[in-house]
């Protein structure tokens, strides 16, 4: 049996249902019209939910054309007396009989935006749809009454430096907007095209500047040719303006170990202040930096006589620890810890840390860089190669302030107003292929998503978009993003729905145009990779530190990091070949819905990714394995790989170690790391950050312990360009226009919190606790490297 006379209307996709005049119901497929296995009260449901549904697309028709406002009240008086009648009889929209009655309909979740549910009551209230208009008519100027107002209207209609539109508003030639906005616009050598101010006078200036000149040298050598020149004078006065002011050694610190110090600077360290040998009489010793484990190691081959020094086994060192052991320990940026080896009652070898010897070790290793920081400086032949190297690198580019004023937003709901911030934020979404947006909260990061996503989309820049938010706010962020959008094209997919359910819309995505794809965290982790995927990543890596192994042999610390990081992925590797000899020929994968944008709202659950690191026991250095995050990694990799656009957003970009920076960093700029030599972690906090040992109290509130913590950052305005390249922060309510009320007292109230009677018996329990007797006779004597 076939539908008769099937409906035309152009809503009606593969998967809606719909209702012929004996009231029989009806789903449509790629082949054509099969009929609805429905019965009873699902059918019934049904029937009244596809009469919303379709006054409810004749009220977004009628908005989307723009009728008159009387042909608009009757498609939504249309709309309130099919949701009235419905909801009279089978309740709201949002109830879950429902939303599983409608749930085959691929606009099941679309009509849901109907209601604005609270799902602490129960109840709902009706959307703007029933009785305002959504639209305005979008204007498209005809003249521009300055050159500079054709510019405003080219980029907001383009998102470019559109001279032919500009020429058309405003009846000039090409050459006469060029010199009127002289300064406002300049010519990009390396794109070949006419870009905005913010947008040439930022990034590497340095580089920037040495192709102006390289282009101005050619123009001026094809003078003699009759070809005009001075095109590029002006780019070289702008850039030479805003070129970054050089530092100079007052303000950079370069720590003992940082990778871009030379290392025959290292070597001169070691071999004339701390040797007093500085041509090697009694032997050499040869720093060297492996960049595939960012670890320092010194070779000590040349050096039999050196270690027998009183240097090395008094100045620099102690009776338990060699001097160049701690000078390499100084280097990796490690605290010397020294162990007592011992025997138990049963003859199983222990260790315990020697605190006194410990001590001593690492005040040798306090002199050691005291001494460093001393001698960096002393040289003024040393100080200039060191300076021009900081400054090359480090303290070449400008962050873009990115102005989203020319920005509109077609199709959004005219009751909502974006902040300046937000339309920042958005403008910077469209001009980068990464974004991390740490605005804090009650920012409005949701419609700054939201707006951020629908402009990729109308612009073209984008054609598959995921957004990945948190399960509690899954819904929330749903109806915010109708709200905004009530025209959009939505796919929501939510936790705690079945695997089939869940695959079905998953299959609907790579056949279906959405606008958006909306999921939560622990659906989007549930999307498996391609075996063959994360094979070849773990095959890279393995490779990568084969070679650094190969690099390290010999060196006790740096192969034993490496051996274990290496292991790890051998694990993963081993899993991910399993999967792949037992995978699904019809699964459906990451790979194959096609995305090319991802957002992920509440970035920081995916802050404990796994890096290799030899800075061991040190408070504040992260590392820790979450199979979420590592799972996130590898698909921003593929997506980036084909050159997808991904944005983090989140108020707490770092929340408990200095070292969520990096890894941040990792997932959004592994190009820019890769090209400062800080891809690895160790290199990135040898040139930024700084470890401080010092007392603190143990956890249980017992007593006090010794303490090595990553705690600080150097070089802070560096540091700071370099996150600014990726990360728009908003952190002050004033600057971002934020209303907030004022606090009672006008200061925060402190309350002191109790400890629970259980809290202090598991604490007493564990300070009075049974220790185990033993015979700490002292067999040996070791130092941790």
């Amino acid at each position: 049996m076939t539908f008769e006379n099937p409906p035309t209307d152009p809503w009606i996709r593969a998967g809606s249902y719909a209702m012929d005049n004996w009231y029989r119901i009806w789903q449509k497929t790629k082949g054509g019209w099969v009929r609805a296995d429905l019965d009873g009260r699902q059918l019934q449901r049904v029937r009244g939910l596809i009469e919303v549904r379709d006054a409810f697309h004749k009220t977004i028709q009628a908005n989307v054309n723009f009728v008159s406002d009387e042909h608009l009240k009757k498609a939504q008086q249309e709309l309130n007396a099919a949701y009235r009648r419905f909801v009279a009889k089978w309740g709201y929209l949002h109830e879950p009989a429902n939303i599983a009655a409608f749930g085959d309909d691929v606009d099941s979740d679309n009509i849901l935006a109907l209601e604005r549910w609270d799902p602490f009551e129960g109840k709902a209230e009706k959307a703007a749809i029933f009785s305002e208009r959504l639209l305005e008519p979008e204007t498209r100027p005809a003249k521009a009454d300055s050159p500079m107002d054709a510019l405003i209207i080219a980029l907001r209609e383009t998102g470019q430096v559109a001279l032919p539109r500009m020429m058309e508003l405003t009846g000039q030639s090409e050459a006469q907007l060029i010199e009127a906005l002289a300064g406002k616009i300049f010519f990009d050598p390396a794109e070949q095209v006419w870009v905005t101010a913010d947008e040439y006078l930022s990034g590497n200036i340095r580089q920037k500047l040495a192709m102006a000149e390289h282009q101005a040298k050619i123009e001026m050598e094809q003078s003699y040719q009759a070809v005009p020149t001075s095109r590029y004078e002006r780019n070289i006065l702008a850039l030479k303006e805003v070129m970054p002011r050089p530092v100079g050694p007052k303000d950079i610190f370069v720590q003992l170990g940082a990778p871009w110090v030379p290392k025959d600077t290292i070597e001169e360290f070691i071999m004339r202040r701390l040797f007093d040998d500085p041509h090697g009489t009694y032997g050499r010793i040869k720093p060297t930096y492996l960049k595939t484990l960012g670890y320092w190691r010194l070779d000590l081959s040349e050096a039999q006589r050196l270690r027998q020094s009183q240097e090395n086994r008094q100045t620099w060192g102690t009776t338990r620890i060699e001097g160049v052991d701690l000078i390499e320990k100084c280097l990796n940026q490690q605290q010397a810890t020294i162990y007592d080896e011992w025997e138990d009652e049963n003859g199983k070898t222990r260790r315990s840390v020697n605190q006194e010897d410990t001590l001593v070790a690492r005040a040798k290793q306090d002199e050691i860089r005291q001494a460093f920081d001393k001698w960096i400086w002393a040289n003024e032949v040393r100080t200039e190669r060191l300076v021009l190297i900081y400054n090359e690198k480090f303290n070449s580019t400008l962050p873009r302030r990115f102005d989203g004023t020319p920005l509109h937003f077609p199709a959004m709901n005219p009751k909502i107003i974006l902040r300046q911030i937000q339309k920042d934020v958005i403008w910077r979404g469209l001009q980068q292929q990464a974004l991390m947006m740490a605005h804090s909260v009650g920012f409005g990061k949701t419609y700054s998503l939201t707006g951020l996503t629908m402009r990729l989309r109308q612009t073209r820049l984008r054609k598959r978009i995921c957004i990945v938010v948190k399960r509690a706010t899954f819904g929330q962020f749903v109806a915010s993003f109708r709200e905004a959008y009530p025209l959009a094209t939505i796919s929501p997919i939510a936790s705690g729905q079945s695997a089939s359910h869940r695959r079905r819309q998953l299959a609907r995505i790579t056949t279906e145009d959405y606008d958006v794809i909306i999921t939560t965290h622990p659906v989007f982790y549930q999307i498996p990779l391609r075996p063959a995927t994360k094979q070849k990543f773990l095959r890279d890596q393995i490779r990568e530190l084969e070679e650094a192994l190969f690099e390290a042999r010999g060196d006790r610390v740096s192969t034993k990091e490496l051996e274990k990081a290496k292991k790890r992925l051998e694990l993963k590797l081993r899993k991910a070949m399993e999967q792949g000899a037992a995978h699904d020929e019809n699964a459906l994968y990451f790979e194959d819905l096609g995305l090319d944008a991802l957002l992920v709202d509440e970035s920081g659950a995916y802050k404990n990714l796994w890096f290799a690191s030899v800075m061991t026991r040190i408070s504040g250095v992260g590392g820790s394995e979450s199979g979420r995050a590592f799972d996130m990694f590898l698909k921003i990799r593929h997506l980036q790989g084909r050159g997808g656009f991904i944005a983090f957003a989140t108020g707490t970009p770092v929340e408990n170690s200095i070292s969520e920076v990096w890894v941040m960093m990792s997932y959004l700029m592994p190009d820019r790391l890769r090209e400062l030599g800080l891809h690895h972690f160790d290199a990135w906090a040898a040139t930024f950050g700084k470890v401080v040992t010092g007392v603190e109290m143990k956890p249980d509130g017992s007593g006090f312990r010794m303490a090595s913590r990553f705690a600080s950052f150097n070089n802070l305005v560096q540091l700071k360009r370099l996150w600014w390249e990726v990360a728009d922060t908003q952190m002050d309510a004033d600057k971002a226009g934020i209303v907030r009320p004022p606090l009672m007292t006008d200061k925060p109230i402190g309350i002191d919190a109790q400890p629970y009677p259980e809290l202090k018996r598991i604490i007493e329990t564990w300070l009075t606790g049974p220790i185990t007797s033993a015979r700490k006779t002292r067999t040996r004597t070791t130092s941790s490297k």
